[in-house]
């Protein structure tokens, strides 16, 4: 409780707001999805401060024009982990395809960064139950969408059949 009273989350909430344009298919917007992983990891026990502040801002950098990387580092000392811890959990769609990103997630990235991205899937998970009733889900390794990251080699996956 302590950690949290001493926390300063005010900024990078306000910094993440950028997001609040940016509807989702399955409903509300990135704003709220990055708050909602937030709020996954505090239910789940988790206080780091740089994990806390990671989660919020998780989507701006893929999915927002409106802050640029630098900004991170101006926010408080913490700018420089959560930034990198950012990185991690950011898709480059120039860069790399989405089975690469996955595989460097589940490969490369730290422990952090993979239950910062299982608190962001939780949040997909729980915002396409209840604000998509028509999706359906799959076993099928043929569809593309992952809702969890996908196992290596796996023969078959969990995936959305249809939103």
């Amino acid at each position: 409780m302590q950690a949290l009273k001493k926390m300063e989350l005010a900024p990078w909430i306000q910094k993440a707001t950028a997001l609040i344009g940016n509807n989702r298919n399955v409903g509300g917007n990135q704003f709220r999805h990055c708050m909602a992983a937030m709020i996954i990891l505090l239910d789940y026990h988790f206080i780091d401060s740089v994990m806390l502040k990671a989660s919020i801002t998780h989507d701006l950098l893929e999915d927002s024009d409106k802050v640029k990387p630098e900004e991170f580092l101006q926010i408080d000392n913490d700018g420089p982990a959560v930034l990198k811890l950012v990185n991690e959990l950011t898709h480059n769609k120039l860069t790399e395809t989405k089975e690469e990103y996955f595989d460097r997630l589940i490969n490369k990235s730290s422990p952090e960064a993979k239950i910062v991205k299982l608190a962001d899937r939780i949040s997909n998970l729980t915002t396409a139950s209840v604000t998509s009733p028509t999706c359906t889900f799959s076993s099928s390794p043929r569809k593309k969408r992952n809702i969890f990251l996908p196992r290596q080699k796996s023969s078959s996956t969990l995936s959305l059949k249809s939103c």
